[in-house]
């Protein structure tokens, strides 16, 4: 059927310079779609703690659509989102799929070279949306245990790896996805929530509408930090 409905909501999203702001939320999906009744109060939710927590998301509108595609798939101001997924599952890809407006949207990072600098974020900031709506909940626990059964499972390969380059998409995925991410809830915690929240805001500020590399990513959080990091960098990564 060619029959979708529309759900439409606001964000609100304070800005410095103006205060307080609306992003206008849509959300389309067919009739028969489970647990998409909420989806346009998960895009909200999703807009409102990215804007908090990293910058505040700078455009007038954010929408989502059902089907399409497998999985997730982001576009400028848009999400495709599709699959048999619980209400857990559609608020996690939600919450993913938008943190892709601001990498690599915003900060521009290269993602066939370097998926990690998008998805390793994208996937971080997931788990701690999901934190922060189930407190109970520890999905950085998670995330590590899913990297250990990807080393078990001998998919581990290193992050600086083309896209081209990994044997399958397992590794891929490994890699991109529940290395880095674990990788990130390790600097956070090496580092505190305070010193790696205002370092990842930092290379936002430094690399919004630009191109960064692996390195520029790397010398932002040494700078806010102001540590030596290499120690951490060049094992893992």
């Amino acid at each position: 059927s060619g029959l979708y409905l529309w759900d439409a909501t606001r964000a609100i999203v304070r800005r410095e310079s103006a205060g307080a702001d609306t992003v206008a939320i849509h959300s389309l999906y067919r009739p028969n779609a489970r647990n998409w009744q909420e989806s346009a109060g998960y895009l909200r939710d999703a807009i409102q703690f990215l804007s908090d927590y990293l910058w505040p998301y700078p455009y007038p509108v954010m929408s989502m659509v059902e089907g399409i595609v497998a999985g997730g798939m982001e576009y400028p101001m848009l999400t495709a989102i599709n699959g048999p997924l619980d209400a857990a599952g559609l608020f996690a890809l939600t919450v993913h799929e938008t943190a892709h407006m601001w990498f690599p949207m915003l900060v521009g990072s290269n993602e066939r070279r370097y998926a990690w600098q998008d998805e390793g974020l994208a996937s971080f900031l997931t788990d701690l949306a999901i934190r922060a709506r189930n407190p109970d909940r520890n999905p950085g626990r998670s995330t590590q245990h899913a990297y250990l059964n990807d080393v078990e499972a001998g998919g581990e390969v290193e992050l600086m790896r083309h896209a081209d380059l990994y044997p399958d998409y397992s590794s891929f995925a490994a890699a991109s996805y529940t290395k880095a991410s674990m990788l990130l809830h390790t600097l956070n915690a090496l580092l505190g929530d305070e010193v790696f929240r205002r370092a990842l805001r930092e290379y936002g500020a430094r690399w919004s509408f630009r191109h960064p590399q692996p390195h520029d990513f790397w010398n932002t959080f040494e700078d806010v930090a102001g540590r030596d990091l290499d120690w951490f960098w060049s094992p893992w990564f």
